[in-house]
């Protein structure tokens, strides 16, 4: 899946869910443009990545399917 693929799917389940940036900027406690960052593949952020897939109440593999097995479940 290409960055660009990933970014349409992580996006349209973010929308059905009602998962927004700003909620998940909230929740992490981190800014907007680095989560821009991650849903674009330009970071990897996997404490966030964790959080999108919580608030979208699916696996992070499925969001996600790059993130390494040891970053896929809470620290």
């Amino acid at each position: 899946m290409t960055a660009q693929e990933q970014f349409r799917h992580v996006r349209s389940k973010m929308v059905e869910k009602g998962v927004t940036n700003t909620a998940i900027s909230k929740e992490c406690g981190i800014s907007m443009t680095y989560i821009h960052y991650i849903l674009s593949g330009q970071r990897t952020g996997y404490r966030v990545r964790r959080t999108i897939a919580a608030m979208c109440q699916v696996p992070v593999e499925a969001l996600f399917p790059d993130t390494p097995e040891e970053y896929r479940h809470a620290a």
